[in-house]
C-alpha cells in the first residue's frame, strides 16, 4: 500500500506518490498545467500538442481513419495592437481561443501554436467536414464582434485545412498547415 511521499523506481525513472490536497500535490498539478497549457489561452502548448498529434497520426494510420488539421491565424493583430493597445490584442487572442474551444468536441485538440496562430486537430474527420468546420470558424470570427473596454474590435481569421496523407507524418502535417495558412493570406485572407 502506497502512502503520500512514497517513491517507486521503474527502470531509471523514480515516481513519487502524491495523494490528497497537500501543497506538494497542488504544486505538481500546477507545474503540469504550466508545461502543457498556454498561459494566455489555456489551449494546449505547442509541445503538448505535437506529442498528442503524434499519437493521433499513429492511430489514424493504424485504424485507417481520417485525420484533419485546421490552422487558424488571426489577421492583422498588429493593427489591433497599434490602434487599441497590446492588452486588446491579448484579449482577441484569448477570446478567439475561448470561442473555438466552445465549438470543439471533447476529442478535438486545440493548441496555441505560435503568437496569433492556433491548430485544431480533428480526429476521425475527413476533408469535407474539416472544410465546413473551417468555414464556420472563419465566419464566426468575422461576424461576432470582440468587445474590449467599450471598443468593438473587428477580427478576421485565415484558416488552412489539411488532411493526413496515407503516408504522412506529424512533421508533414504541421508543415502543410503552415503552407496552407500562407496560401490563404496570399490569396487575400
Amino acid at each position: 500500500k502506497l502512502t503520500a511521499g512514497d517513491q517507486l523506481k521503474v527502470g531509471s525513472a523514480i515516481f513519487r506518490y502524491l495523494a490528497g490536497s497537500n501543497i506538494e500535490t497542488l504544486l505538481s498539478d500546477e507545474l503540469y498545467q504550466i508545461a502543457v497549457r498556454d498561459g494566455l489561452t489555456h489551449a494546449l502548448s505547442r509541445r503538448a500538442f505535437v506529442e498528442a498529434a503524434e499519437r493521433e497520426v499513429a492511430r489514424a494510420h493504424k485504424l485507417n481513419r481520417p485525420l484533419s488539421l485546421l490552422a487558424v491565424d488571426i489577421d492583422h493583430v498588429k493593427q489591433v495592437n497599434d490602434n487599441f493597445g497590446h492588452l486588446s490584442g491579448d484579449f482577441v487572442i484569448k477570446e478567439l481561443a475561448r470561442r473555438i474551444r466552445k465549438k470543439c468536441e471533447r476529442f478535438e485538440l486545440l493548441c496555441r501554436y505560435e503568437g496569433t496562430q492556433f491548430l485544431l486537430l480533428l480526429p476521425e474527420t475527413a476533408i469535407a467536414f474539416a472544410q465546413s468546420r473551417a468555414e464556420d470558424l472563419r465566419s464566426a470570427a468575422a461576424n461576432e464582434r470582440f468587445l474590449f473596454e467599450g471598443d468593438q474590435l473587428a477580427v478576421t481569421v485565415t484558416v488552412g485545412v489539411i488532411t493526413l496523407a496515407p503516408d504522412g507524418d506529424t512533421v508533414q502535417l504541421l508543415r502543410q498547415s503552415q503552407e496552407a495558412v500562407q496560401r490563404g493570406k496570399k490569396q487575400g485572407r
